[in-house]
């Protein structure tokens, strides 16, 4: 090994200064991509990594009318709470959730509270021989067609899943929902405000304040019986009671149509883990 050295070593100082530069500059370049070549190929490694990588990005989660019609189609226009017979009354309206990746989120309700009704959500599912709640397609190739939803209830077993698929709504602001604050009550009214209204029937309600509940962690029906991977479907149940003839201040504690108009609020979020 010695002799071998100490022959090249000759041999380049026997070299020509010209030969001597070139030499040095190609063995300088030679060594440089040695160290080079693993540098670069970690990058491109780590570079790999990144595009293969799964972000965890959040899902995202909208509403929707039933069907697949859009969100503008989940009206609650025109509902006549008038009736002949005293009693209470109700209406149900189908909107679904486009749930993507999201397992779990919660639905919350806000409202104001001109007319005095009280406001329910079910799940549901689309069902045309026992569904009782019907939905007038508005868009896409079923438009104009009538679809039934079914009303879920209770605990629902599908294998080895089980869990129950009642939704109950809590409400977020429960010092003013309470029965320490009578909503829209006159007496209410004049303490607090000095006004009053309804006293013939023909004024306006002043005194609205939203209303906020809440129905947290709700499961997708991924996991269920439904088997829908896109959406899940719900129905909100609106209620009123009627009474033709109030008396005094009664006339707010009941539904009348020349009441003035109420706002709905629906939202969605995913759920926060514990």
């Amino acid at each position: 090994m010695k002799a071998i050295c100490k022959r090249m070593k000759g041999w380049f100082i026997a070299m020509p200064k010209p030969k001597k530069i070139q030499f040095s500059i190609a063995f300088l370049f030679s060594l440089a991509s040695i160290i080079a070549i693993p540098v670069v190929a970690w990058f491109v490694y780590q570079s790999k990594v990144e595009t293969m990588s799964y972000i965890n990005d959040p899902p995202t989660l909208s509403l929707a009318s039933g069907h697949y019609d859009s969100a503008q189609f989940f009206e609650l226009k025109n509902i006549d709470v008038k009736r002949d017979n005293d009693g209470s009354y109700s209406k149900d309206f189908v909107f679904s959730v486009e749930t993507e990746k999201a397992t779990e989120y919660d639905l919350q309700l806000a409202h104001t509270t001109n007319i005095p009704f009280n406001y329910q959500i079910f799940r549901a599912k689309k069902d045309d021989t026992e569904g009782t709640v019907e939905y007038h397609v508005q868009e896409g190739d079923d438009a104009g067609s009538t679809i039934m939803y079914k009303i879920l209830e209770g605990t629902i077993v599908d294998g080895d899943i089980s869990f129950l698929q009642d939704i109950t709504l809590t409400d977020l602001n429960p010092a003013n929902a309470s029965s320490t604050r009578t909503i829209g009550s006159e007496s209410v009214l004049k303490s607090t405000y000095n006004r009053e209204n309804y006293i013939t029937g023909d004024n306006v309600n002043q005194y609205v304040e939203p209303l906020y509940s809440v129905a947290r962690n709700i499961k997708t029906n991924v996991v269920t019986v439904d088997g829908s991977e896109d959406r899940d479907y719900f129905v909100l149940r609106v209620t009123w009671r009627v009474k033709n003839n109030p008396q005094d201040t009664e006339y707010w504690d009941y539904a009348f149509n020349n009441k003035e108009t109420d706002i709905i609020y629906i939202s969605v979020k995913e759920s926060q883990s514990n």
